[in-house]
């Protein structure tokens, strides 16, 4: 079910975009310190971890969102990398 959601905001927002709404879940593009990704994460470092929104993530179309300790895991599938490469131009 989120594959779809996550496909349809992709191709409503188109990906620039999409990354700008990222950013705002995650408290804005200053509280990024350091994006990567994995397979299917996209595994980013923020300067105050209390500002990301699980919920604005999950409705841009993430499967899933986790706090490991120094980084936060924001599951978006095999899209983790293309959404990391147009984030890092940008931080």
């Amino acid at each position: 079910m989120n594959k779809i959601l996550l496909d349809a905001r992709i191709a409503e927002l188109g990906m620039d975009e999409f990354v700008f709404r990222i950013f705002e879940a995650l408290g804005g593009k200053a509280n990024v310190i350091a994006v990567d990704s994995c397979m299917t994460r996209l595994r980013t470092t923020l300067q105050n971890r209390n500002d990301f929104s699980t919920e604005k993530l999950t409705a841009l179309g993430a499967f899933a969102v986790f706090d490991m300790g120094d980084q936060l895991h924001i599951m978006f599938g095999l899209e983790s990398y293309q959404i990391m490469k147009v984030m890092e131009k940008l931080i």
